[in-house]
């Protein structure tokens, strides 16, 4: 449990912290592109205007010597012949003509930017600017916004890896003590409890055929079984929190599911219950054996317990897209599709429908502890008044 709270307020914290990064880095670099852009564009219309309102003293628009290297303009024909160009000191003529050439056969260089007009005179303006200046320097911020980003988001993910053990710490030390007490206390409790059921079983014999005093010694007994059933379980689940890894054989799935299953068939007929089973031989499975026995009991225990009279129960052991698949169904069913979500918790025993049944309400709590410890996929799911659980080994 501790494990998985600070897993996820790792996983959340570092999620955050690296949209927050990718947002603050990917804003600056966009709004240096959109900046560069609308340079360029501003650029662009200086010299369109320079051509449009700078004449000579003969009414014809000068020939312009043009200061920015980046930065030019032609004047052409209706046969996209050049009439009028500046003087550009950067590039050499040579060099203009083959960009004007390429332009014009729609070849336009990756890092210009281009605008026509067409003048009064029937004449074409063609404008355009060389970017490569900007273009370098957006690579070269991308780049250095880049690394800082993914130094920052190294760096604040480990911090977030290290808090995540000092934010949990104080929920760890409450639940280990919570753990100690439940552990604690149920093992002072099996003595009493065993105490009272020897002390009542000695007393209904002696107490001969007295019916009252025989129903009430009844009720004791079964509460103090009760309680030590819970004792039991909460036991069971302490020693489960305080494992973490579990012990690992190969050994003969199917003779141990057989072998558990075949134990409850008892059970079931003194019920009236039909119990059967399908379980396929010699499959050879690693984990743990005691596991799989106690995940099969409590199953079939739920199973006959939470099933109506004259109920089906089936267990079936098989191989599936390379899984061992159990599934224990049971018809008759007393569970709700709404309480499904609930199933797994602590203590749950559901509704008014099943509140006279016997149990602790911790039987699926161990279930999903152990398919945590496993690695096993639980799933349940009610149809047709059929319960169905299923476990992938």
């Amino acid at each position: 449990m501790i494990k998985k709270m600070r897993l996820k307020f790792f996983t959340v914290t570092s999620a955050i912290v690296v949209a927050m990064i990718l947002i603050f880095c990917g804003t600056i670099i966009i709004t240096t592109k959109i900046r560069n852009n609308s340079e360029a564009k501003s650029s662009l219309n200086r010299i369109i205007g320079m051509f449009e309102v700078i004449p000579d003293e003969t009414g014809e628009t000068v020939k312009l010597q043009m200061n920015d290297i980046r930065s030019f303009a032609v004047i052409l024909d209706s046969d996209n012949n050049i009439i009028k160009k500046p003087n550009v000191s950067y590039y050499t003529e040579q060099e203009v003509d083959n960009y004007i050439t390429e332009i014009l056969n729609g070849n336009t260089p990756t890092h210009f930017l281009i605008t026509k007009k067409s003048l009064p005179s029937g004449e074409i303006l063609v404008a355009w600017i060389d970017r490569s200046v900007e273009i370098k320097e957006l690579n070269s911020l991308t780049l250095t916004v880049s690394l800082i980003g993914a130094s920052s988001i190294f760096v604040l993910v480990v911090l977030v890896w290290f808090l995540s053990f000092w934010i949990v710490k104080p929920a760890r030390t409450s639940l280990d003590r919570q753990k100690r007490f439940i552990s604690e206390a149920s093992h002072e409790l099996k003595t009493p409890l065993t105490i009272i059921s020897a002390g009542v079983e000695l007393l209904q014999k002696q107490k001969g055929n007295n019916t009252d005093t025989k129903k009430w010694l009844g009720d004791i007994k079964r509460q103090s079984e009760k309680m030590s059933d819970m004792t039991a379980a909460l036991l069971s689940l302490s020693k489960l929190d305080e494992t973490n890894t579990a012990i690992k054989t190969e050994f003969d799935l199917s003779q141990t599911i057989l072998k558990e299953v075949l134990s409850f068939e008892s059970v079931a007929y003194e019920q009236g219950k039909e119990f059967l089973h399908e379980i396929t031989e010699s499959i050879i499975y690693k984990g743990n054996a005691n596991a799989v026995m106690q995940a099969v009991a409590i199953l079939c225990d739920n199973a006959i317990k939470h099933s109506g009279d004259k109920a089906i129960i089936n267990v079936t052991l098989k191989k599936q897209n390379g899984k061992n698949v159990l599934t224990v169904a049971n018809t008759g069913s007393k569970i709700n599709n709404d309480e499904i979500p609930f199933l797994f918790d602590r203590f749950y025993r559901g509704s008014e429908a099943r509140s006279e049944t016997q149990g602790t309400g911790l039987g699926l709590a161990i279930l999903k502890l152990l398919a945590e410890q496993n690695n096993w996929k639980c799933d349940v799911k009610v149809e047709n008044e059929k319960t169905i659980f299923t476990i992938n080994l």
